[in-house]
């Protein structure tokens, strides 16, 4: 579904090490992240539970340090991203002016003027903005649903249930759900090629449309273009918008689940201790975080990927 996505990484390769370095960054904030979770239930098993005040500062103290690593690898990571990704951009508008200026008079008898500045303008932003926030969350949150789910196997196995409803339930609304995003971002794109062409068209010609008086015949026509950026634009919108919250509450809802479940099996003193069940709490919180994140990065990928195949 992003193969032109991925293609545009391979035009990119004065800016690699940026990229390596920002993957670097977020892996080891991913691993901080994790350590992190781990030590939930040690801090309340031993440190709470037992009233070992001792074994709550030490690993209180290392929390804290996970917590300080974590910013700053995510920090360095962001910052390398952006400049990888204002790279990107630079490099495909160069690239895409050069490709215009060697085309021929049939080439530009087939691309009007105003298709062609949607794609030097509109969709390179789409690729920019789309290398930006998957270079920043993309590769982070899959790691961390990976990390997640290897966790509450080893640490909380009668709980691992809870865990695969989450995903299961995640994976049968993407796949409602992106595909008919992707549709209306190609779509969308379409339309924006039209209505740029009527805007170019009628202010380049703005002189002859006034002295025939066709002011109203082009207010008309450009309504009409907007309209038809309105529909596929609203049907991605509210899509995207439908996801972020609807994923939240899937997270949401496993945590009560898990708080439900986790505590009848504490307090009827069989199977998880109290810290166990805060550590599993603390796995699924780390999966809404990625889960929120997917939300907001995967509708910039496909709007990417949509503007890469036209560019490209």
């Amino acid at each position: 579904m992003v193969k032109s996505f991925r293609r545009i990484f391979g035009i990119v390769r004065m800016h690699r090490f940026r990229f390596f370095l920002s993957q670097f960054m977020m892996f080891i904030a991913a691993l901080a992240t994790v350590g992190y979770a781990t030590l939930i239930a040690p801090l309340v098993n031993e440190g709470m539970v037992e009233g070992n005040a001792e074994a709550a500062i030490r690993i209180g103290l290392w929390m804290l340090l996970l917590g300080l690593v974590m910013g700053i690898c995510m920090a360095i990571a962001a910052s390398q991203a952006v400049f990888f990704s204002q790279g990107t951009g630079y490099v495909v508008r160069r690239f895409l002016y050069e490709k215009i200026q060697g085309y021929s008079f049939e080439n530009f008898d087939h691309l009007s003027t105003g298709n062609l500045m949607v794609r030097l303008n509109a969709d390179a932003v789409n690729v920019q903005n789309a290398t930006q926030y998957a270079i920043m969350l993309g590769s982070f949150a899959p790691f961390m649903l990976l990390a997640t789910i290897i966790l509450a196997i080893i640490n909380t196995p009668a709980l691992v249930w809870v865990l695969g409803v989450v995903v299961v339930v995640v994976l049968l609304m993407m796949w409602w759900l992106i595909p008919a995003v992707d549709r209306a971002y190609k779509e969308r794109q379409e339309r924006l090629d039209d209505l740029n062409q009527t805007l170019q068209e009628n202010l380049t010609g703005i002189s002859v449309v006034k002295a025939f008086v066709r002011e109203d015949y082009e207010i008309e026509k450009f309504n009409q273009r907007a309209e038809a950026i309105r529909v596929p634009a609203l049907a991605a919108a509210w899509r995207v918008a439908f996801l972020s919250p609807l994923l939240t509450g899937v997270g949401q809802m496993a945590i009560i689940l898990t708080i439900g479940v986790g505590g009848t099996q504490v307090l009827s003193g069989i199977g998880l201790t109290v810290g166990e069940v805060s550590a599993f709490t603390s796995y699924m919180s780390l999966i809404i975080a990625p889960l929120a994140l997917m939300a907001i990065v995967i509708p910039l990928i496909l709007r990417g990927d949509v503007s890469a195949s036209r560019i490209l």
